[in-house]
């Protein structure tokens, strides 16, 4: 029988660089729906969130089209994985989306607040190679017998840089950054980052 897999990705994408590129691809190619969890929706031009929801959603669609599900994520402040994860599935079901099955993460870190909903077994992938892909550790959930998965995947292959160092480039006046980011998307990037976060110019 052939099962159904709907991926789910959380980030803010503050702003899309190729390591989130890569989580991305790889969900949208292993699954039957890929979702995209757009975080902190509610904030924008902050030295932590520049971009918009408008301008972040269309960086990810120059760069994926109509592939996935966009779904804007508002921060709730839950101190509790359980709360959160509950949050994020009332969410995208309430939308008319399939619950997903499978969550696609670049870090342990973030994966914490997930493995007790998609991991079978999280000793086994706090102990695995982090220079490897890691996949398919999964458990059976509820009536159905579905299985789910937690997925960390090798976002920083290529020496991607966090998020933040691309956000210090562009605050250096520095074009760095480039290097990371889909080209399709510099101008977005570039524009919508406020002159006010950059130390200034020579000239000025």
């Amino acid at each position: 029988m052939n099962i159904k897999r709907t991926g789910f990705v959380v980030a803010r994408l503050q702003p899309l660089h190729e390591g989130h590129c890569k989580i991305i691809s790889k969900m949208a190619m292993e699954c039957d729906t890929a979702i995209l969890g757009l975080g902190s929706a509610q904030k924008s031009r902050e030295p932590h969130d520049p971009w918009t929801i408008d301008e972040r959603m269309k960086m990810v669609k120059n760069v994926f089209g109509d592939r996935l599900k966009i779904v804007p994520i508002v921060d709730l402040g839950a101190t509790a994985p359980a709360e959160w994860v509950n949050y994020l599935i009332e969410k995208i079901t309430k939308l008319g989306l399939k619950e997903p099955t499978d969550y696609f993460t670049g870090s342990q870190l973030d994966a914490s607040w997930y493995r007790d909903h998609f991991a079978a077994d999280w000793e086994a992938l706090e102990a695995s190679d982090r220079n490897m892909d890691m996949n398919a550790f999964g458990r059976y959930i509820g009536k159905d017998g579905r299985i789910r998965r937690l997925h960390i995947i090798d976002r920083n292959g290529g020496n991607v840089p966090p998020a933040t160092d691309i956000r210090t480039s562009l605050t250096l006046r520095n074009n760095d950054w480039k290097d990371w980011v889909p080209a399709v998307n510099h101008d977005i990037v570039e524009n919508g980052f406020p002159e006010e976060f950059k130390v200034p110019g020579i000239d000025q």
